[in-house]
């Protein structure tokens, strides 16, 4: 069930990718700037100049995508220093090819920046837009990070970081268009291709601990997977 929902997500990153390189989408992603951004752009001919609150808060969004360039290694080294050798190439092999397939993606539909209007943006990033690394990376290394903590926690405690993940995701979502950076679209495309990612590579997780014993804590920590919360 899990991996046709992935499968699922995959094919409409896809379709979503072939609409937005046909240029059906401008319209929608204009609307979702506009409301986004409210009187912004009458204000401020450029996002630089817009020093108030709002929008310094909202640039600590990308932050929080970038962030995961240190999130996720020290993740990897972290498992490792604990002898969770299986989870932590687990981990890293998520979080690499999450941007590895985003960045093939990007070359294969080629969505530019528009020289008006939206994504002229917060630090002039440079690349093709669609679909959204920082959602991506945003998704699968925080998503990943909040399924490895979970599985220690009981009870609604459970529900805490997977809602702090999703809070997140929503915020960086959110700046990547206020400021400029990304089209509506683009960060759909990253929510769909992030969300279909951590899927399998929950999955992953799930299936090495299955074929493993659960009755002796020393054979998780001899074998490095990290091991299940068993709930009484």
């Amino acid at each position: 069930m899990r991996l046709t929902c992935a499968a699922l997500l995959f094919v409409l990153v896809v379709a979503l990718g072939v609409i937005v390189r046909s240029g059906r989408t401008l319209a929608f992603d204009t609307r979702v700037h506009h409301a986004v951004r409210g009187d912004v752009p009458a204000r401020y001919e450029d996002e630089e100049d817009d020093t108030s609150f709002r929008t310094r808060f909202m640039h600590l969004g990308p932050d929080i995508g970038t962030a995961t360039i240190l999130v996720a290694p020290l993740t990897v080294l972290a498992l490792r220093y604990l002898r969770h050798r299986r989870t932590a190439v687990l981990v890293g092999a998520a979080t690499v090819g999450a941007a590895l397939v985003t960045l093939f993606l990007k070359g294969v539909f080629q969505r530019t920046r528009g020289v008006s209007g939206c994504c002229r943006g917060y630090g002039h990033v440079f690349g093709y837009l669609f679909p959204s690394t920082h959602t991506v990376i945003t998704i699968v290394t925080y998503g990943l990070l909040a399924y490895l903590i979970g599985t220690r926690l009981h009870g609604w405690r459970r529900v805490i970081p997977a809602a702090i993940v999703i809070i997140a995701v929503g915020f960086v979502g959110y700046s990547l268009v206020y400021l400029d950076t990304h089209y509506a679209t683009d960060v759909l495309g990253g929510l769909f291709l992030g969300s279909a990612i951590l899927i399998i590579a929950t999955l992953a997780l799930r299936v090495t601990g299955r074929s493993m014993s659960v009755s002796d804590d020393a054979t998780w920590a001899k074998d490095g997977v990290f091991p299940p919360v068993r709930h009484e």
